[in-house]
Parts: C-alpha cells; sequence; structure tokens
C-alpha cells in the first residue's frame, strides 16, 4: 500500500504524483520521536535514489512525457556516458570478501547511479531544513552523535544486513542492485560530507572528481543540477587512467542539463 498525494495542478510524469509506500512511514524505518536528520538520511535518501532514476542510463532516455526517445544533444549524451563509465569502472575494481569475484559494475550501473546522486539530493534537503529550522535542527543530538552523523546513521541502516556467501554470490550474478554493504560503503567513500563527519582518513575514501561526476552540487548544498565552474579536486586516493580519476587541481564545468547549449 502507498500513500498518494496527487498535485493539484498540471505537471510532468516525473512530479505528478508524490508515492511513498506505506512501510516507510512506520516503525522502524520512521517515528515522530526519531531526529529529523536521521528521517532525513532514510527516506529521504529513497525519495533521492527514486528521483535519480529519471537521468540514470536508463531514465536519462525517456522525456517528460515518459516517451523513450533520445532527446538530449550529443555532446551532453557522449559527456554523461564518460561520466557512467567512472560509476562503472569504479565497482568493477571493488572485490567481494572470500569471493574470487568483484562487483558487477555494470550490471548494477543504474542503481549505483541513483545511489550515488540520490545521496546528494537527501543531503542538500536535509541541510536546507536545518538552516530554515535551526532550533529544532539543534534538537537533532543524540548520544553524542552530530546531526550530519545521524543522517548517514538514517542513509545506511536499511541496509545493515548479513548475507550468506553463497546468496551474495548469486546477487552479485542476477541483481541490478550492489550488495547491501557494498551500496554503503561505496557511497559513503564517494561522498565528501560523511568523510567530513566522521573524520575519515583520507586514505579510506576514493572521491571521484567533478568532473567525473554525473551532476555536481555545490558545497553547501545549495542546488543541484546548475552548470557553473568549480574546483574539481577532492582529497582522493582513488585513480583510474581510463576512468580519468585523480586528485589533482582543476577547474572544469558540470554537465549543463537545464540549458541550452
Amino acid at each position: 500500500m502507498f500513500a498518494l498525494v496527487m498535485l493539484d495542478h498540471e505537471s510532468t510524469m516525473l512530479d505528478r504524483y508524490r508515492l511513498v509506500p506505506l512501510p516507510y512511514v512506520q516503525f522502524p524505518v520512521f517515528d515522530e520521536s526519531f531526529p529529523r536528520s536521521f528521517v532525513y538520511g532514510t527516506i529521504g535518501f529513497t525519495i533521492g535514489h527514486e528521483i535519480s532514476h529519471s537521468l540514470d542510463v536508463n531514465g536519462r532516455k525517456r522525456d517528460a512525457n515518459g516517451e523513450k526517445r533520445e532527446w538530449w544533444k550529443k555532446k551532453w549524451t557522449e559527456e554523461y556516458d564518460k561520466r557512467a563509465l567512472c560509476y562503472k569502472e569504479l565497482y568493477d575494481i571493488v572485490k567481494i570478501p572470500n569471493l574470487d569475484v568483484s562487483l558487477n559494475g555494470t550490471l548494477t550501473l543504474a542503481e549505483n547511479i541513483a545511489d550515488n546522486e540520490g545521496i546528494k539530493i537527501a543531503y542538500r534537503a536535509y541541510k536546507k531544513y536545518a538552516a530554515k529550522l535551526k532550533d529544532a535542527a539543534k534538537s537533532d543530538i543524540v548520544d553524542g552523535f552530530t546531526q550530519d552523523q545521524l543522517f548517514f546513521l538514517g542513509f545506511s541502516q536499511k541496509y545493515c544486513r548479513k548475507t550468506a556467501e553463497f546468496t551474495l554470490y548469486e546477487q552479485n550474478l542476477r541483481d541490478v542492485h550492489a550488495p547491501s554493504e557494498f551500496r554503503i560503503d561505496m557511497v559513503s567513500k564517494n561522498f565528501p560530507p560523511f568523510a567530513n563527519a566522521f573524520h575519515c582518513s583520507p586514505k579510506l575514501t576514493f572521491f571521484l572528481r567533478s568532473r567525473n561526476m554525473l551532476y555536481e552540487v555545490e558545497s553547501d548544498y545549495n542546488y543541484i543540477g546548475k552548470e557553473k565552474t568549480v574546483s574539481s579536486w577532492l582529497p582522493g586516493r582513488y585513480t583510474s587512467a581510463s576512468a580519468g580519476v585523480s586528485a589533482k587541481p582543476e577547474e572544469v564545468q558540470s554537465l549543463p542539463l537545464d540549458k541550452e547549449g
């Protein structure tokens, strides 16, 4: 069952309806007593993930009416494909412990894109909430955790599970989602605010440079997808010649999906 709200104005296919499965607004995913920062990490990430599917390798091929067609300019498509390749290669190199296999970056590409882009949307929304309701946000402190830490705990808790090695092997062959522990691990390592929140060593992270992220988000997360010149240097350690990922300062532009050109 779903909690459904239909917007009372003409809109596009993407935002005409707001659907939230009822289990997402019930304990243990949601409760009125939960800190809002935690809720933005749970439900907020799920919503951000689903929104991001509209711009994954499959969703980007559908227009505002849901029709499948190549409607992007050629240079946009070429740039997008280069950046999507970075995600594929980043996941391909990750080995699954105790199994002689790596993650399937091709099979899981659309979901990996939605994960990595969805966390940006959720974090931006949470930061806007925290800035607007400072007093309420200050109360979001639990057992010594900061607001940002609670956000990421909310994001990760729904994927915490123990999976048998045989099941993990089969999942890696057939499931379009990466195994749960890697969904947490890869998104966290690729998102600078996580490292900042938990004071992670740069050796434990590998942030994609801005030129390899699909959609750039400003450092204060006040907007998404705007064309803007940004600094692409991030303190990562992951390198790949074909993916073009390295820790070198350079000025680049984000993918301008909202403008003609």
